[in-house]
């Protein structure tokens, strides 16, 4: 499942319903999105008991590596996420970030699309 095209993370927080109905908000805290400088994802759901829930991210214009975070339930159906993303000097780089809930046989999730500037 993908966002609605017409959300911006720099703006708002993005819902979608995954595979099962579960809902999921996600936000980047930091709404300028900066590189370099840690960065705060936060992550809220209709299901308060999700486990095993990964943040991957991965650049879609240039290979930046892939980053793998994993959220951390803070309760009533809350989690959040910690990283760095990594400067490049080409700049716009466009950017995926895929939360991915890992269910016994398989993985469901959410991608979620953003830019940086710099």
């Amino acid at each position: 499942v993908v966002q609605n095209q017409e959300c911006n993370l720099k703006q708002s927080s993005c819902v979608v319903t995954i595979e099962d109905g579960t809902v999921l908000e996600f936000e980047i805290v930091q709404k300028d999105i900066p590189l370099m400088k840690p960065l705060d994802f936060k992550l809220k759901s209709s299901n308060p008991n999700l486990e095993n829930i990964t943040l991957k991210l991965y650049a879609t214009n240039m290979m930046m590596g892939t980053y793998e975070l994993q959220f951390i339930n803070d309760g009533k159906g809350n989690y959040t996420a910690k990283g760095t993303l990594p400067t490049c000097p080409v700049g716009g780089m466009k950017w995926n970030a895929d939360v991915q809930v890992h269910k016994l046989s398989k993985i469901i999730g959410a991608r979620f699309l953003f830019e940086t500037d710099i």
